[in-house]
């Protein structure tokens, strides 16, 4: 469907990429490929091309990876388990359900005074 060539090594090493990653990531990486070996004026996408994109896009989990590994260069670098982060935003849905029903209460009981003689 995306109608590029590639070399037979081409697709075996974006079958690993796809194996080990995602399909779709590896569904993108043939188009970026294509480009590359179209500006290099190649009739065909190789490894090198694949390789190149590979070293310019990254997947979910090599992105993860470099998160952790660099989380402390990061500005907000604290690392919360995921059951104290579950807790702070059920706390925060909480709280903003609290101000709503406030905040309706408050109206009714102004629109109820306001009809009352």
């Amino acid at each position: 469907e995306e109608d590029v060539e590639m070399t037979e090594e081409a697709k075996e090493l974006l079958t690993k990429i796809g194996v080990e990653s995602t399909l779709r990531y590896a569904i993108h990486l043939i188009t970026v490929a294509n480009l590359v070996a179209l500006k290099r004026k190649a009739q065909e996408v190789d490894v090198q091309d694949i390789r190149k994109v590979y070293s310019l896009f990254v997947d979910v989990k090599r992105s993860t990876q470099f998160l952790m590994e660099y989380q402390q260069e990061f500005m907000f670098s604290e690392v919360q388990d995921d059951e104290a982060q579950d807790s702070e935003v059920q706390d925060s849905v909480r709280t903003l359900i609290h101000g709503a029903r406030t905040k309706e209460n408050a109206r009714m009981k102004a629109e109820t005074d306001s009809a009352m003689p």
